[in-house]
C-alpha cells in the first residue's frame, strides 16, 4: 500500500525528521525486513534479489543486528479492486512484453532492436513479477544461513507494526512509507543497491508527527485522506488541502463534504458521504491494527516458528548455495555461517 504524496508532504513540512542512520545505535537489536518490497525493487532495478538478500544478511551480521524477514501473505478484500488492476496491467505487460520479443527475433536493423529491447526492459521494470521457485530459492537459502523469516497471513505490513509496536523488532526496513501512519519507524535504502551500512535514511515517526502539528489520530487522518491502496476507488484529497484542514480543526466529514463538492446536488448525496466515510474508517482502522493479533496475523505453525527461533545454519545446504553462487565475494561466507 501507498500513501499518495505523502513522502512529498514530509519532504516539505518535516525534512529534519529525516536522517542519516548511526548504525551503531542498532547494534544487537532485531530489524523487521519487508522483504517483498527489496525483491521486486531488486528485480526492476535488473538485479538478483538473491544477492541483494545475501548481501543484506552478510552486512547486518558485520553490524551485529538480527534481520527477521517478514513475506506478505494474502492481501485483505480492502484491496481487491487494487490487486485486480494491477493483475490486468502485469498480465498486459506480459502480453506485450511477449509480442515484443517475438518481433525482437525477426528484426535485423540494429536500430530498432534495441528500441525493442528499451520497451521491454521498461515494461518489466513497470511490472516486476517473482516466480514461486525463485521466492522459494531465497526462503531455503535464509534455512540455510539461519535467518528467521516467516509468512504473514495477510500484509507483511500488518504483522511488522504488531511487532513493532510490542517491541519484539526495533524498527523496520522497506522502501514504503506507509508504515508511518502505523505508528513505526522505518529505515529506507536510498537505493537497492545501497547494503545496510551505506546509504540509508531513517524516518521518526513521532517527530513527524510534531513537525506536522499533527497528534497521532489526526495523523492518521491525514494519510487516509490522501489516498491508499484501501479505498482506491475513492478520489484523493491533496496533501496541503488535508494538511490545512485537519489543522483548522475540521471534521473528517466535513473535509470529505468540501472535497467533494460536486456531489452536493446529488439526491443520493448524504448516502454517498455516509459510504466513504465509512470507507475511510476501516482504512484508518487497519493503519492502527485495531484487530490485529498474533493469531489474526500469523498461522499457528508460523507463530511456533517464530517463537523457537534457531539460529543453527544448515551446512549441507550451504554448500550447495556456495557451489551454485561460487562467484560471490569469498568473504561472504564465514559471515553467512558457512565453515570453511
Amino acid at each position: 500500500m501507498g500513501i499518495r504524496g505523502l513522502n512529498t508532504c514530509i519532504q516539505t513540512i518535516a525534512p529534519n525528521s529525516i536522517q542519516n542512520i548511526d548504525w551503531k545505535s542498532l547494534e544487537y537489536k532485531r530489524i523487521g525486513i519487508d522483504i517483498q518490497c527489496f525483491i521486486y525493487r531488486a528485480i526492476a532495478n535488473k538485479l538478483d534479489p538473491l544477492v541483494i538478500i545475501a548481501e543484506q544478511i552478510v552486512n547486518f551480521r558485520k553490524l551485529n543486528i538480527t534481520p527477521i524477514y517478514i513475506f506478505d501473505g494474502k492481501p485483505p478484500v480492502e484491496k481487491d479492486i487494487v490487486v485486480s488492476k494491477r493483475r490486468t496491467e502485469r498480465n498486459n505487460a506480459l502480453e506485450m512484453c511477449k509480442n515484443l520479443r517475438d518481433n525482437l527475433e525477426k528484426e535485423v536493423d540494429s536500430n530498432v532492436r534495441y528500441n525493442l529491447l528499451q520497451q521491454i526492459c521498461e515494461l518489466e521494470a513497470k511490472f516486476p513479477s517473482i516466480s514461486y521457485e525463485r521466492k522459494n530459492e531465497i526462503k531455503k537459502f535464509m534455512y540455510a544461513v539461519g535467518v528467521l523469516f516467516v509468512t504473514a497471513i495477510s500484509e507483511a505490513d500488518n504483522l511488522l507494526a504488531y511487532l513493532y509496536k510490542r517491541r519484539i523488532i526495533d524498527v523496520v526496513a522497506t522502501f514504503d512509507l506507509d508504515f508511518l501512519p502505523r505508528g513505526t519507524d522505518i529505515i529506507v535504502p536510498k537505493n537497492i543497491k545501497h547494503p545496510p551500512g551505506t546509504n540509508w535514511s531513517y524516518y521518526d515517526y513521532s517527530l513527524i508527527e510534531t513537525l506536522l502539528g499533527l497528534n497521532n489520530s489526526q495523523f492518521i487522518d491525514l494519510c487516509v485522506l490522501m489516498g491508499s491502496d484501501y479505498t482506491s476507488e475513492l478520489t484523493i484529497v491533496p496533501w496541503n488541502t488535508a494538511l490545512n484542514s485537519i489543522k483548522s480543526g475540521y471534521s473528517m466529514r466535513n473535509i470529505w463534504e468540501r472535497h467533494t463538492f460536486s456531489n452536493w446536488r446529488r439526491i443520493d448525496k448524504n448516502n454517498n458521504t455516509d459510504d466513504d466515510l465509512l470507507k475511510l474508517k476501516k482504512a484508518k482502522d487497519i493503519l492502527m491494527g485495531i484487530d490485529d493479533s498474533f493469531e489474526t496475523l500469523l498461522e499457528p505453525e508460523q507463530i511456533l516458528k517464530f517463537t523457537n527461533n534457531s539460529e543453527n545454519n544448515e551446512q549441507d545446504t550451504m554448500m550447495e548455495f556456495k557451489k551454485k553462487y561460487s562467484h560471490w565475494n569469498i568473504e561472504w561466507w564465514p559471515l553467512l555461517g558457512l565453515k570453511c
